[in-house]
């Protein structure tokens, strides 16, 4: 609850007229919209085009980060867009590489709704067909997939169910991946 109460907080100050009138969903789906076109420009500074920050941001929720080693599989694979030969030394500057890796958003509710419409966007709602390739990319590797294993898979399923409303909506259990 703490951070949908931040989370209208912000929006009441960037877009007024809509701030208390959404739902928690819409509020980060709001908040995600805003970062993605913070992103975006970096994306396409860094060389890797104009998704493929916000592609790498995604996968890293799942693989708690991403190693430099990890993001060339994914770079191999087709994630961005008519990436530049020395990305990877603009992505080492900025903001979203830490301590060697490429940084795992948080907290989980906003990782799970960036990673959604990353990953799922309104014009392909069952993902690309690459996406299982580029999920297994991330995950191969990582010493541990999610900060907690088990935990960390069930606390971003659940949030990424109820931020699209899956959770409410569904028969089956959360937990039933």
């Amino acid at each position: 609850m703490p951070l949908y109460a931040a989370a209208a907080a912000v929006q009441a100050v960037l877009d007024p007229a809509k701030a208390f009138g959404q739902t928690g969903a819409e509020v980060l789906t709001s908040l995600v919209l805003r970062e993605f076109d913070r992103v975006r420009p970096a994306s396409e500074a860094i060389g890797l085009g104009k998704e493929g920050l916000i592609a790498l941001l995604a996968l890293g929720v799942l693989a708690d980060g991403l190693t430099q080693d990890q993001i060339g599989d994914l770079i191999d694979l087709g994630v961005g867009a008519a990436v530049k030969a020395d990305y990877f030394e603009r992505l080492a500057e900025s903001p979203w590489w830490q301590q060697g890796r490429l940084l795992r958003l948080e907290p989980d509710a906003l990782a799970a709704a960036f990673l959604n419409r990353a990953l799922f966007p309104t014009k392909l709602p069952q993902g690309r067909k690459e996406l299982p390739d580029w999920l297994y990319a991330a995950l191969r590797t990582s010493a541990q997939p999610l900060p907690g294993g088990w935990n960390g898979f069930c606390s971003i399923s659940l949030a990424s169910r109820c931020v699209t409303g899956a959770a409410t909506r569904s028969k089956t259990r959360w937990w039933r991946v």
